[in-house]
Parts: structure tokens; sequence; C-alpha cells
């Protein structure tokens, strides 16, 4: 089973998302991830266990962005479940082209004052019909948030 995450811009979303996320390598621990985003929302993704590829967006640079989502799409391939934790035009469009057999697109589920993190893990748990469990969020250990990775080589400060 292949899944596509495109995970949230930002990098304090893309952490707040690491819950749900987490809740989907427990779901489908046999899966291949493939993640897809942001260079700094990425990263913190590489050392995730089952996460077979991460693919920076670099649409905003290309001389048409949607030429390039479009090419981006096709270029990685065919999925079972792809998961967006987006709303923007760019990932709704993108996932337009996406090959996968379901597609599921964030959406808020209340209008209630809820933090982000259950949110993104409600998201996942409607999308698949079951119940998650709401964990501190969680990155594997040796993975520092870009900025923060280049800041501790340093030798002094």
């Amino acid at each position: 089973m292949r899944i596509l995450i495109e995970v949230p811009v930002w990098l304090g979303d893309a952490i707040m998302a690491s819950v749900a996320i987490n809740n989907l390598l427990k779901k489908f621990p046999e899966a291949r991830f493939t993640i897809f985003g942001s260079f700094v929302a990425t990263e913190i993704y590489k050392g995730f266990p089952a996460v077979e590829s991460v693919v920076v967006d670099c649409s905003k640079k290309a001389s048409n962005r949607y030429i390039n989502l479009m090419k981006t799409a096709k270029e990685i391939g065919k999925f079972d479940l792809a998961f967006s934790f987006r709303r923007s035009f760019s990932s709704k469009f993108l996932f337009f082209f996406v090959k996968a057999d379901k597609k599921f697109k964030y959406a808020r589920l209340t209008s209630k004052s809820t933090h982000q993190v259950k949110r993104y893990n409600d998201f996942i748990a409607h999308s698949l019909q079951c119940e998650f469990e709401l964990t501190d969020w969680q990155i594997p250990r040796g993975v520092a948030p870009p900025r923060a990775a280049s800041l501790l080589d340093r030798k002094s400060f």
C-alpha cells in the first residue's frame, strides 16, 4: 500500500500534524509513505518510519506553478490513499491530478475553538471512519527542524 501525505506549509503546523501522521503509521504499518510539501515542513518527516520518499514542492519557483504541480502529480505515481492537510487552491489543483484510489482533503469538522492538533487528528479519523488516540506531538529522535539543526551544528553561540 502506498500513501501520499501533503503536509502543511509552515513548520509549526507540520509538527502539529505529526500526531495524525503517526496515527496513520500505526493504522497502516505495512504502507509506504510519500511526504509532499515545503522544504522546512518535509524535513521533519525524513526520519519517520515507513517514509519511502520526500518530495519538496518547488512549484512556487517554477515559471508556471500549475503546470509544475501537474507534472509532479504525474511523476510521484499512483497511491492507494492520499491525504492533504492543506486547504489552498494549489493543493486542490494538485490533488485533482494525483492518482489515488481515495483522496482526502483537510476540512474543519467543527467551528468550535479547538487546538489544531485535534483538528488534524479528527480529519484523519473522520476520513478513515475510525477513532484515533490524541497523543502528544511526536518527531523521531535525531530529527530536528532544519533551522534548529543548523544552529546546533555551530561550535559557538
